[in-house]
C-alpha cells in the first residue's frame, strides 16, 4: 500500500543533513547556501517526493506563490513564446502561471488584477493594451513587458522592451540602402508605445539620410485585413513608393499580399518589417525581418519579478534589449 504520508521539512533536513533553515532557504531561493548544496538538498527534496507546503507560505508570505500573466492576444505567437519562457523559468523558482487573454480590453485587464489580488497572487506580468490604458495592480508586483504604461509606473515594477527606436532605424537604413527613395509608412493607428519608437526610429533614419518621409498609412496592427484595406487603393492608382517599412508583423503579411495579388516584384517594391513571421524562417516570405529577442526579453522579465517578489531592488527598473537581425 502506498505510502501517502505527507513529507515535512525536518525530514528533507534529517536526510540532507543541514539545518531545517537551510532547507528552507534552499526551498525560497533565499539567503546564502552554496550551489553544492542547493544540489544536495533538491536532491534528496526529489528523492523524498517533498513538495513545499503552499498554504503554509502563503501564511508566512501573505501570497501565494502564483504569477498572472495578462496579455492583449493569446494567439500571437511572440506572445505564446513569452508565456513558455516564462513559464518555464517561474516555474524553476517555484511558482505556477496563470495566464489572461484581454482582447486589448483594459476593463477585462483590470478584473483580471483583481482576480489575482483575492487570489494572494505574488507577481504579474502585464502587457498594456493598444492605447495603454492603465490598470491598479493593487501592490502586486508587476513587470511591464513589450509596452509601456501611459502613467508612471509604480515603484515595484520594471519595464522589459526592445530597443523599438535603433531596430526600425536600422530597418529603414536597409531599405535606403538597397536604393529605396521613397518609404511609405504602414504603421499604428493609436500612440502605442512600442510603435511610437519604430515610427521615430524610421523618420531620424530618412532625415539622416537626406530623405522626406513617404506616405503614412495607419491602422490596427493586430489585423492584416486593415493592412490589405489600407494599400489595395493606392496600389490599384500607382504606386507613390519603392518601399513600405511596416511597424508590426501583420502589417508586413499584409502589405506583402497586397504586391504580390497585383503583381508588383520586390524589385520594384522593397518591404521590410519589425517582428518575424514562422513562415520567413522557411524561406516563404521574402523580406528582411528585424526580430525581437522574445525569449530574452522573457527571461528578463521572469528574473527581474522574481527579484521584486522577493522584496529585493532589480539593477534596472527599464530593461532594454537589442533586436535581432
Amino acid at each position: 500500500m502506498t505510502d501517502k504520508r505527507r513529507v515535512s521539512i525536518r525530514e528533507v533536513s534529517r536526510l540532507s543533513g543541514v539545518s531545517m533553515a537551510t532547507v528552507s532557504r534552499v526551498i525560497h531561493n533565499s539567503g546564502r547556501f552554496s550551489p553544492a548544496t542547493e544540489k544536495h538538498v533538491r536532491d534528496v527534496m526529489r528523492q523524498l517526493n517533498y513538495v513545499p507546503d503552499a498554504i503554509a507560505q502563503s501564511m508566512r508570505t501573505r501570497t501565494m506563490p502564483i504569477v498572472g500573466v495578462i496579455m492583449p492576444d493569446i494567439m500571437d505567437e511572440n506572445y505564446a513564446l513569452m508565456v513558455r519562457t516564462l513559464q518555464s523559468e517561474l516555474y524553476a523558482s517555484g511558482y505556477s502561471v496563470t495566464v489572461f487573454n484581454t482582447n486589448e480590453d483594459c476593463a477585462l485587464a483590470q478584473h483580471f488584477v483583481d482576480m489575482l489580488q483575492t487570489q494572494r497572487a505574488c507577481g504579474l506580468v502585464h502587457v498594456p493594451d493598444r492605447d495603454g490604458a492603465d490598470i491598479n495592480p493593487q501592490g502586486i508586483p508587476i513587470v511591464y513587458f513589450d509596452r509601456q504604461p501611459k502613467a508612471e509606473p509604480p515603484e515595484n515594477s520594471v519595464i522589459v522592451e526592445c530597443n523599438n527606436y535603433a531596430g526600425a532605424k536600422y530597418a529603414v537604413s536597409k531599405l535606403i540602402a538597397n536604393g529605396r527613395k521613397t518609404i511609405a509608412l504602414l504603421s499604428d493607428e493609436r500612440n502605442m508605445s512600442s510603435h511610437r519608437e519604430r515610427i521615430r526610429g524610421y523618420h531620424d533614419a530618412l532625415t539622416e539620410a537626406g530623405l522626406s518621409a513617404g506616405s503614412a498609412y495607419l491602422v490596427n496592427p493586430q489585423r492584416t485585413t486593415e493592412a490589405i484595406s489600407a494599400l489595395q487603393n493606392v496600389v490599384t492608382d500607382g504606386v507613390p513608393f519603392d518601399g513600405i517599412f511596416c511597424t508590426s508583423i501583420r502589417l508586413t503579411v499584409g502589405a506583402l499580399a497586397v504586391l504580390r495579388q497585383a503583381g508588383i516584384p520586390d524589385s520594384v517594391v522593397g518591404v521590410l518589417g519589425f517582428g518575424e513571421h514562422r513562415l520567413h524562417r522557411y524561406g516563404l516570405l521574402p523580406y528582411m525581418a528585424i526580430q525581437e529577442p522574445i525569449i530574452d526579453m522573457s527571461l528578463a522579465a521572469a528574473r527581474a519579478l522574481i527579484m521584486l517578489i522577493r522584496g529585493e531592488t532589480p539593477p534596472q527598473r527599464k530593461i532594454v534589449l537589442d533586436v535581432i537581425h
